[in-house]
């Protein structure tokens, strides 16, 4: 027996005035939860520099954490939704449609999905870029980057960590790589005349700013934030991976700038020479940093940062692929993971987007992707 409902429109009748969204059931908790809100964020225009909402077709959702594209699915069904007033607290909806006239509201042919994405980091530096003062200062609060930018607050700090630049005041401070290197340094030779029990045991941070009291307190805070772990009895560990990392990017700097390449084993000597003896330079800790190329008996290095590279996948890949023929899937996920986010989907990525055709097998049972010839 076929069951009949009469529809008829609301006087508040408006087309796709309403958008539904799927989520998971842990974002939804992130969503309904008063501690951690989520927000919408527009496309940012690089011709825009005072509003990042300027284009209707793209929008993301940012938590504390993570960042989202906003993905339209249409629908072959639709979905009607109705006037609340006509649904009683203790009503089933299938008695209200069978016994009154119900009024839709509006109509929907789809729903919006949310599809994890990395932030927008390049977003993020044209904006930095856009308003930097003449005294490395950026005009700029956090508050306000993430008002213009696709991130999350936990991303946002990661990486205003990672280009040195901390928040002073309402705006924030753009530190050289001079002053960082010249800070580290006198932490470490502090330590050494104290005879702190480097590199596993430093004292508190507020003991060491007494210590080197003769550099800016900012560039030391930031210092032993950005090089050091936090114990558990309030003192701080060395961190050799951030370390090592930090004097080879400023060594690949030196020969960047001037386009040169190195030998590998001089560059290894140079680096070993820049960094405490209790720690040990190794060429993992170069990833994203550099590449390395074969030319007969001599390995050579050659700067490569991955910051400096494009945004959009397929000319990250075509700049990449350009510095060098053959690439493995282990080279180049540090060069991709940040635009990408998910390590499954690099490889499909080559294959589907960035029209790479041709994988190699070498001895050591690797894989390896070359472009089309």
């Amino acid at each position: 027996m076929e069951t009949q409902h009469t529809l008829i429109f609301s006087q508040d009748f408006s087309p796709e005035s309403i958008l539904l969204i799927e989520l998971e059931e842990t974002l939804l908790e992130v969503i309904e939860s008063r501690d951690s809100a989520a927000y919408f964020v527009g496309d940012f225009s690089q011709n825009e520099e005072q509003s990042s909402c300027n284009r209707a077709d793209e929008a993301y959702v940012c938590t504390e954490t993570e960042t989202f594209k906003v993905l339209f699915r249409e629908s072959s069904n639709s979905i009607l939704p109705v006037e609340a007033s006509q649904l009683n607290a203790g009503s089933r909806i299938s008695q209200v449609l069978q016994t009154f006239p119900v009024p839709v509201i509006t109509l929907v042919h789809g729903n919006l999905e949310l599809l994890p994405t990395g932030p927008r980091i390049g977003v993020l530096r044209r904006l930095i870029d856009s308003h930097r003062l003449a005294n490395n200062l950026v005009n700029l609060s956090v508050e306000e980057i993430l008002d213009r930018v696709q991130i999350s607050r936990m991303q946002l700090n990661d990486e205003l960590k990672r280009m040195h630049i901390v928040p002073v005041e309402d705006n924030l401070m753009i530190l050289s790589c001079t002053e960082i290197d010249r800070a580290l340094d006198d932490i470490i030779s502090t330590g050494t005349l104290q005879k702190w029990e480097m590199p596993l045991r430093l004292p508190p941070a507020k003991d060491i700013l007494k210590y080197c009291g003769d550099h800016n307190p900012i560039v030391i805070r930031h210092c032993l934030d950005f090089f050091c772990i936090p114990r558990f009895d309030e003192c701080l560990t060395l961190d050799e991976y951030s370390v090592c990392r930090f004097k080879a990017m400023v060594l690949l700097q030196s020969y960047n700038e001037k386009s040169l390449s190195l030998e590998w084993n001089t560059f290894e000597t140079k680096w070993q020479n820049t960094v405490p003896d209790f720690f040990q330079p190794r060429m993992e800790m170069l990833s994203g940093l550099a590449i390395f190329e074969e030319v007969g008996p001599k390995m050579l290095i050659h700067a490569l940062f991955e910051s400096h590279l494009p945004e959009d996948i397929d000319g990250r890949v075509r700049v990449l692929f350009q510095k060098k023929s053959n690439w493995t899937l282990e080279e180049l996920e540090p060069y991709l993971l940040p635009v990408v986010s998910d390590i499954m989907k690099i490889e499909h990525i080559l294959r589907k987007h960035c029209r790479i055709l041709k994988t190699i097998h070498s001895l050591g049972g690797g894989m390896k992707f070359s472009v089309r010839q």
